[in-house]
């Protein structure tokens, strides 16, 4: 058996043209055709999605398909080591070595390593490559009398004019043609329809999607109007963003991708005379507040700030918030006659409407709120008469009923002079971080208590919890805050840990400028 490194991309005498110069063809797709693919529909659309990627390169791509021919067959499993075992389909290779599927494709495009690993590959000239279906290698072909391996004899039809489209997201689209032409990137969802070229989309980062969105005005349409996050949100695709302001400028905000390490900056909100934010995100949207008065909406879809016109029904302050996809849930807080509240409102940020929910059975204001086994939970605060309040209450969303946890809260910042209770939800599972002891704990739903998992690995200079911020990342914790042990005071450090059984190790991933008293965090996943 010959190693890949060794593969001769030519093969045998069934998949090399006759003519006086023989074809190379170093970019090599197996696939199958769909009518002898179980899983035809995924495979059909994987395939056409890695050809219009390879294209964009600027490559001719042999497709070959291993459901008509015994050696392609044969060719896919000596490179896979492992003769007569399942593989899926299509699978890539380059320059003699196997890339892998769809998926190994994609993560190798996003880390900007397909580029350097393409760049070696020739590209055919147009004598080689068939002018009847615009491709490399030994599929049949309408112009072929049995298959694309005598192309050469077809030569090129001066009079038939070559129209390849190029599909690549921070690549120029250059088409060829006999005349000269080009051919827009608008063409390119006509050509692979808008079902494939969503799907192909919304598995891209959201780091591609303001290129995407700048080519033209049916790209922008398509990336602004929040199709392809409604996509990802039913496929379960989401990229987790942190949304920070702690810098010298409170109306400055800034966004973190803890995948990559990246910033992004987020446009300067407009002037407000507001001292204090609550901010939580939602779907596509990062919502502020200040006083029950004055609200503000931040929209990834448009890159920009507006001035919220549908403001609660009940103007509030100081509530307790959680979010689970498109919608929003608040409850609590101060109104504009400082009554404290126990009523309750549900935000959807698709249709951008509050609508009224059961009110819970104690009112209360700094009270804290999660999203966890599908159900609202708000858990401490302070009530009506200012007494610290440690039990908490549970929202059933299809009994629009709330029921009261006694002592859910007990032990967790036993004061009513700092921040709401610092909480985090990752799989279900609830986090705190006290503030106080400077200690991070979980929630025993069986006991209904806290355990101390270990240390953090910042702390509440005032021992206050303003200074921090406390979230979860998708399958991350992230810790916001002053180093512990430091004399610097204008930084904060961002740690994040995945939780599992063994304690805490925190791994430090960014730090900011640190000016203003409060820190101001909210997570986007879409």
């Amino acid at each position: 058996m010959r190693p890949p490194d060794m593969y001769d991309p030519g093969g045998s005498s069934l998949s090399r043209p006759h003519g006086k110069q023989e074809l190379q063809p170093e970019v090599v797709l197996y696939t199958a055709s769909a009518s002898a693919s179980r899983r035809r529909a995924r495979t059909s659309a994987d395939r056409y999605a890695l050809c219009a990627l390879l294209r964009g390169y600027g490559l001719a791509v042999d497709v070959r398909d291993v459901s008509r021919s015994k050696a392609h067959r044969c060719e896919l499993k000596s490179l896979l080591a492992a003769p007569g075992c399942a593989f899926s389909l299509p699978q890539l290779l380059v320059g003699g070595r196997l890339v892998g599927g769809p998926e190994d494709v994609r993560q190798l495009h996003r880390a900007g390593g397909l580029r350097p690993l393409l760049d070696a590959a020739p590209r055919p000239s147009p004598a080689l490559v068939c002018q009847a279906c615009k491709r490399v290698g030994s599929e049949p072909c309408p112009k072929c009398s049995e298959s694309r391996n005598k192309m050469l004899d077809h030569g090129i039809v001066e009079e038939e004019e070559e129209r390849v489209v190029l599909f690549h997201p921070t690549q120029d689209v250059s088409v060829g043609g006999a005349d000269g032409g080009e051919v827009s990137w608008s063409n390119i969802i006509g050509v692979i329809g808008h079902d494939l070229f969503m799907y192909c989309l919304h598995r891209l980062s959201r780091w591609e999607y303001g290129a995407i969105a700048s080519l033209n005005r049916d790209f922008n349409s398509v990336v602004r109007n929040g199709d392809i996050y409604r996509l990802r949100r039913k496929n379960g695709v989401a990229e987790h963003w942190i949304y920070l302001s702690c810098g010298n400028n409170r109306h400055e905000w800034e966004s973190y991708d803890p995948s990559t390490g990246r910033w992004i900056q987020v446009p300067k909100m407009p002037p407000a005379e507001c001292s204090y934010w609550e901010s939580f995100a939602v779907g596509t949207e990062l919502l502020l507040f200040w006083d029950g008065r004055v609200a503000l909406r931040y929209s990834i879809l448009t890159n920009s700030w507006t001035w919220l016109a549908d403001v609660m029904n009940i103007r509030r302050r100081w509530f307790g918030s959680a979010s689970v996809g498109e919608k929003a849930y608040v409850t609590g807080g101060v109104d504009s006659s400082e009554r404290i509240l126990s009523s309750a409102e549900m935000y959807d940020s698709e249709i951008h409407t509050w609508t009224p929910l059961p009110s819970m059975n104690r009112a209360r204001y700094k009270c804290s709120g999660v999203f966890m086994d599908g159900k609202f939970y708000v858990i401490g605060g302070n009530s009506s008469s200012r007494e610290l309040l440690t039990c908490g209450e549970k929202y059933d969303l299809n009994r629009r009923s709330w029921r009261v946890i006694n002592d859910m809260s007990q032990g967790l910042n036993e004061t009513s002079c700092g921040a709401p209770l610092l909480l985090a939800v990752v799989k279900n599972e609830l986090y705190a971080a006290d503030y106080c002891e400077n200690d991070l704990k979980q929630y025993d739903k069986l006991d209904n208590k806290w355990i101390t998992l270990g240390k953090l690995p910042v702390q509440s200079k005032d021992k206050d919890g303003r200074d921090m911020g406390f979230r979860a990342c998708g399958d991350w914790l992230i810790v916001i805050g002053p180093p512990n042990n430091s004399t610097d005071e204008k930084v904060v450090e961002i740690h994040s840990w995945i939780p599992n059984e063994q304690p805490p190790v925190w791994n430090l991933i960014a730090t900011r400028p640190y000016k203003d008293y409060e820190i101001i965090c909210a997570v986007m996943g879409c």
